[in-house]
């Protein structure tokens, strides 16, 4: 039987750069490929699964005055840098990004 992972996020960061991501996510028909290409990035296909889904519903919410991005990612958990990666291309190396991982089998 197959395992199956969900990584939920929670990132603070630029008000801008997060209303990006979240707008490339729900604009990325789910899969993470489309999305980093719907931000204008490049994509490599040997690291950027083509498995790896994030899904729509993407939002960006003010919390205590810091902007916070929420969203959700389906398997594989392994490739959370890559979210990192996004961020530091578009402009926001200084984001914190809080992830929680969970497992079924």
């Amino acid at each position: 039987m197959a395992n199956y992972c969900f990584t939920k996020y929670a990132i603070e960061g630029k008000k801008e750069v997060l209303e990006q991501v979240a707008d490339a996510i729900n604009r990325g028909e789910g899969w993470m490929v489309k999305s980093i290409e719907n931000l204008g990035l490049e994509v490599d296909e040997d690291e950027y699964s083509p498995r790896a889904e994030w899904y729509k519903g993407a939002r960006v919410e003010e919390r205590d005055g810091v902007s916070v991005l929420f969203f959700t990612q389906a398997y594989p958990w392994e490739e959370i840098h890559i979210v990192a990666d996004v961020l530091a291309q578009l402009g926001d190396k200084e984001a914190k990004i809080y992830y929680f991982i969970e497992c079924f089998s």
